[in-house]
């Protein structure tokens, strides 16, 4: 009999496909040492930061699109302004409004400076025929039969009768005096009307014909003519005004 122990083999497994497990160590050099954690997962904070910069690039590009698009807009206007102004306003004046002659005026007669009584005279009886010269070159003092002496002498003058109405029952009698000056004109007016309210001449003078006593006389004075027993109303005055300057 044989004396060697006797050897008991165990029985051969069945093949097995093994997983290794990652977390856990495969080599006798990493015991004792902690497993590292799973990594972390991933949130939403990227999405965010995608979704905000797309929001801004959008909002970006929508201004500068919306500047681009005002500016080409008001570029038509503007440069269409000033083209009508250059070429049609100028054109417009030009041809549509032509150019009148200056009118003509036919001019004025001047009247003269140097005139005398008899010079007016000559007007008054272009517009009445009954102007009959009595005298000239009297004095207020002597025509008014020694009433109206005056301080002022005139340069010229006429003593005339006419009836400038029409009809005349009387014979009306006018005197015309021109002086150097228009004030030496309104002096001697002045004194006539003083000499007319304290006269007491009651002669066959003062009836109404040369000189009325007690009374303003009627008298007009312009520029340098005295023209008395007529006021400026009157046709007589009216030359005065016209002639006399």
């Amino acid at each position: 009999m044989s004396t060697e122990p006797t050897e008991y083999h165990t029985p051969i497994e069945p093949t097995q496909t093994a997983y290794p497990n990652p977390y856990e160590p495969t080599s006798p050099y990493y015991e004792g040492v902690p497993i590292p954690p799973p990594p972390p997962k991933q949130g939403h904070k990227g999405l965010i930061v995608v979704l905000i910069s797309t929001v801004c690039l959008v909002l970006i590009l929508g201004g500068v699109l919306t500047v681009m698009l005002y500016q080409h807009g008001q570029k038509p206007t503007t440069a269409a302004i000033p083209t009508p102004r250059a070429s049609i306003v100028p054109t417009h004046t030009s041809t549509a409004t032509p150019t009148m002659p200056a009118p003509t005026s036919t001019p004025t007669p001047s009247l003269a400076q140097n005139y005398t009584a008899n010079d007016i005279v000559v007007h008054l009886q272009a517009i009445d025929n009954t102007i009959g010269i009595e005298s000239t070159g009297e004095s207020v003092c002597k025509w008014s039969h020694y009433d109206y002496c005056l301080g002022v002498y005139a340069i010229s003058s006429v003593q005339f009768t006419g009836c400038p109405i029409g009809v005349c029952a009387d014979t009306w009698h006018y005197g015309l005096w021109v002086y150097a000056t228009s004030q030496d004109a309104t002096t001697a007016y002045q004194q006539v009307y003083n000499d007319s309210l304290s006269c007491t001449d009651t002669s066959s003078h003062a009836d109404g014909m040369y000189v009325v006593c007690g009374i303003a006389e009627q008298e007009y004075a312009h520029g340098r003519c005295l023209l008395l027993n007529d006021v400026a109303a009157s046709v007589y005055g009216q030359v005065v005004t016209r002639y006399c300057v």
